[in-house]
This record gives structure tokens, C-alpha cells and sequence, in this order.
């Protein structure tokens, strides 16, 4: 790289083989020379370093092709973990998950993170203790993902947005898990999280254009295009459930009229249940699912009504954006095709036949937690992207340690 300082060529080309071993995993030091056109002699220096710091490990010796065998490089995933939050606006849910995305542990509970801060925070930084009291001393953490149920100012992202959350203002949750673990924290909006997951691990694995649509207490959406997530000018772009569907519709609590969000969030769908079914109505989505799946007349028509919503809000998408895959997520896609099929109805009457000819709708395949498994996979990328990231990462338990001081 033509004016670049030898060390910075030095981070680029360790970068670079860190990378290479992590996604390929049986790689030997001349394949590594051979992939990336590095000469053998720096391959080996770098190698050293990485088997030094503990982030590689030699496998095992393979079959020789004439000449000596090739011993075999894999990545230290059993060394390293990164916790995901997904900190909806009516529960908190922490995984820890190795280097592959696997669950290791979760934790979960329910609770009113809109209208009370301070619980939250203490929930966060026990969800937390759950999750990481699991690890052993061994095990080296990089860091947290947050996942907020709001937009982000990308300038500020712990400043979470007062329109939609009104009483977190001066209540910052990455500050707070920083200075209580001593780990760094990253933030964004979880349909975006929630979009990292799937393109890492679940429905859009390489799928380079798609949209990740999260249906819970809010709407919102993650777009993928050209194979990066797109943000818009300000941060914005994936409010999907601030289009508006019905110009007559309710409020939003946005202070909009008819959006998506208010017509088939948490919140509505649970008013229609309790109209329908009185004081034996569901008291959460799940139970309206679950009240679905049995065949139950008043939650299959919420169901299918809230699926034909989705369907006016996925045209548009399609019409616009022309994704190859929408990926529906959130506690509603658990309804599956009670949802899907009255949504893929809509779609054929109110989207271009042109652009759902390469495209199609899915149901997430990670399931209830693949918000807070992006939250995990968002400190990944991070750190593949800066590998000093690992270097850095010290042992779980010097870190949960500062909570006792």
C-alpha cells in the first residue's frame, strides 16, 4: 500500500490472515502465503504473533502433498466470547456467544423498559452477571452489543431518542455496562441487529440485498444493500413501522397518523384480542400466537388482519427497494404462515409482479433471540475488522470483577 507506514502495513496484513483463518479454519501457513500473495517469511512472523496472543492454535498436521506436512491453523473460538442485549421495550435478553454466533448461555426477563429506566439498567447489568458468571476463567470477553428499541443518532448512539423513549432522557445504558464491566459496548437499533444476525447466520446468510423486518412492540426494519447495512443520511432509514398504511388510522405514539407500528403493534393487537375475547384474551403476542396456532376464530383473525398490514408495508418495500429476501423477525413472526400467508396475498395484489419474481418472504431462522445474537455478532465484526480488539480482550472474570470493588 503505496505511502503507508510499515506498521500500518504490518495491522493490514495480520487483519488480513486473522480473517482468512477465522472464515476457512483449515488453513497452513503456505496457504495463507498463497491466498493472500504474502511472502512465507511474513506469514510466519505474523502466525508466530497470532499463536503468541493466543487468537490461532495449530490443529493438526496435515496429509503432505511432497515435502514437509503442512500443520493446520485454526481460530482459538473456545477462547473468546461476546455478549448480545437485546433490550426490547418490554423485556431484556443477554446471550453469550463464541466466535461462531453459538450460544453458550441466555438469560431473559420481562419488564417495562419504556416507562422505567432505572429497573431496566439494574436488569441489564444482572442479565449480564447471568450470562458471563457461566464462562470459564479461561475464556477471554471482547466486549457487548446493545440492541435499543429506537432509532440511533449516530453521533450519540447512548443517547437513546426522547421521541420514543421519553423517560430515558439522561439515563445512558452503554455508559453504564462500561463502567460496570470494564468491557466496550456497542450500540444500534435492533431491527438492524437483528438484520446483522441473519446475514451472518440465519436466512440472508450472503444474501446481499434483503430486509430484515422485526414485528414487536415497535416495527422497524434493517435493510441490507449491495451487501452493507444502509443507514440514510441521518440514521434513519428502516423505519418501517413510521410509513403510514391508513391515512384514517389511530395515533402513533410517534405523533403520526395510521403508521404501520400502530396498527399492528403489541399494543394494538392486544386491544383487538381483549374487544374479541373480553377478560379471557391473551395477554402477550405469544399467547395471541399460541391462541392462533390452536385454531381459536378472534386470534387467528388478528393474526391474519396484522398479516395483511405487514403485506401493504413488504409491497412497498419490494416496490422500492427490490430486495432478494424479506426476513420477518419478532415475537408476531412466530405465527409463521398464519402471518405469512395472508402478508404473501397482499403482496400479489399490491407489489409489481416484476419484483417479487427474484425475491421472497421468511420467517427468521435464529428464532426469539436473534436481535440480542446480533447485538453478539455486531462486537464480531468489530473485531475482525480491528483485531487489536482480541488482543485486548482480557479474562471474563477480571472483568466481572469490577462490580465487586
Amino acid at each position: 500500500m503505496r505511502g503507508a507506514a510499515p506498521r500500518q502495513i504490518r495491522e493490514i496484513n495480520r487483519s488480513l490472515l486473522l480473517n482468512l483463518i477465522w472464515k476457512e479454519q483449515q488453513l497452513s501457513r503456505s496457504d495463507l502465503s498463497r491466498r493472500t500473495g504474502l511472502s512465507r517469511s511474513t506469514v510466519s512472523v505474523i502466525v508466530d504473533e497470532l499463536l503468541g496472543d493466543e487468537l490461532v492454535r495449530e490443529s493438526h498436521v496435515a496429509r503432505s502433498r511432497g515435502g514437509r506436512p503442512p500443520i493446520v491453523l485454526q481460530f482459538s473460538d473456545e477462547r473468546f466470547f461476546v455478549v448480545g442485549i437485546d433490550m426490547g421495550a418490554t423485556h431484556v435478553t443477554a446471550v453469550r456467544c463464541d466466535l461462531r454466533g453459538r450460544l453458550l448461555s441466555r438469560f431473559s426477563s420481562r419488564h417495562d423498559v419504556q416507562t422505567d429506566p432505572e429497573g431496566a439498567l439494574a436488569l441489564l447489568v444482572h442479565a449480564v452477571h447471568e450470562v458471563i458468571d457461566q464462562a470459564s476463567d479461561e475464556e477471554r470477553w471482547v466486549g457487548v452489543g446493545l440492541a435499543v428499541p429506537c432509532p440511533i443518532d449516530l453521533e450519540d448512539p447512548d443517547g437513546l431518542n426522547p421521541r420514543i423513549l421519553p423517560r430515558w432522557v439522561g439515563h445512558r445504558p452503554g455508559q453504564v455496562l462500561e463502567e460496570t464491566f470494564g468491557v466496550p459496548v456497542s450500540i444500534d437499533n435492533d431491527a438492524n441487529m437483528g438484520a446483522l444476525a441473519e446475514r451472518w447466520w440465519g436466512a440472508a446468510r450472503n444474501v446481499d440485498d434483503f430486509v430484515y423486518v422485526k414485528l414487536g412492540t415497535g416495527v422497524g426494519a434493517g435493510l441490507y444493500l449491495n451487501g452493507h447495512l444502509y443507514r440514510g443520511a441521518g440514521g434513519l432509514a428502516g423505519e418501517i413501522g413510521h410509513t403510514s398504511i391508513d391515512p384514517n388510522g389511530p395515533i402513533c405514539r410517534c405523533g403520526l397518523t395510521g403508521c404501520l407500528e400502530a396498527m399492528i403493534g403489541t399494543g394494538h393487537l392486544l386491544r383487538q384480542i381483549r374487544e374479541a375475547d373480553g377478560p379471557h384474551a391473551p395477554s402477550s403476542v405469544t399467547g395471541l400466537v399460541t391462541a392462533a396456532r390452536r385454531g381459536e376464530p378472534s386470534a387467528t383473525a388478528v393474526i391474519h388482519e396484522a398479516g395483511r398490514y405487514v403485506g401493504l408495508a413488504v409491497a412497498n418495500l419490494f416496490n422500492l427497494v427490490n430486495p432478494s429476501r424479506v426476513v420477518l423477525g419478532g415475537s408476531l413472526a412466530d405465527a409463521g404462515e398464519l402471518l405469512v400467508a395472508p402478508l404473501r396475498a397482499t403482496l400479489r395484489e399490491r407489489a409489481l409482479h416484476t419484483t417479487l419474481a427474484e425475491g421472497d418472504v421468511v420467517t427468521s431462522r435464529i428464532g426469539p433471540d436473534d436481535v440480542a445474537i446480533g447485538a453478539a455478532t455486531h462486537v464480531l465484526e468489530a473485531a475482525l475488522a480491528d483485531t487489536s480488539r482480541l488482543t485486548r480482550a482480557s479474562p471474563w472474570s477480571a472483568a466481572a470483577s469490577l462490580t465487586s470493588e
